[in-house]
């Protein structure tokens, strides 16, 4: 085990050949961590790229608090986003689109979608979001998965 902070966090990391383990814990506490982007320090968001070592994609984990919003819009120059929202509700703007989001709500959005979140209820807005670059996806589920002989073990 390895112990990584973020923010007033620790989060620990296991590795192995094949894998890489972190928990952050429960999503309530998210609002615990901090993470810098150029000169910023934004609270309740963490990258995981850098704790379990992504090699094709970044995902995120984001608490907006209740009446609060994303601090600007953006685009990105190579990676389409998925936003997976797993608590409270609010609203997404995609260019001139704006459309309401709540826990089992998941937008796509293209590498030159305009985006931002805000949070317009009285409890915290939580997603996860995953980057991969657009379309580099050449194989998925059945197709890419090879079946071992050796029984599951858990």
């Amino acid at each position: 085990m390895t112990d990584v902070k973020t923010g007033s966090r620790t989060i620990e990391t296991k590795s192995g050949a094949n894998f890489t383990c972190a928990h952050f814990g429960e999503f309530a506490n998210l609002a615990d961590h901090e993470t810098t982007i150029a000169t910023r320090t934004v609270r309740g968001k963490v990258f995981l790229k850098e704790f379990v070592n992504f090699t094709g994609m970044e995902i995120s984990y984001t608490l907006i608090p209740a009446g609060k919003h994303t601090p600007f819009v953006h685009h990105h120059k190579q990676d389409e986003e998925a936003y997976i929202f797993i608590q409270g509700s609010g609203r997404m703007e995609v260019d001139d689109e704006i459309m309401d989001v709540s826990e089992g709500t998941i937008v796509r959005v293209a590498t030159a979608g305009k985006r931002a979140i805000g949070n317009n209820s009285d409890r915290p807005l939580v997603y996860i979001c995953v980057q991969a670059k657009e379309g580099s996806l050449e194989q998925f589920t059945f197709e890419d998965g090879v079946r071992d002989d050796e029984p599951p073990k858990v």
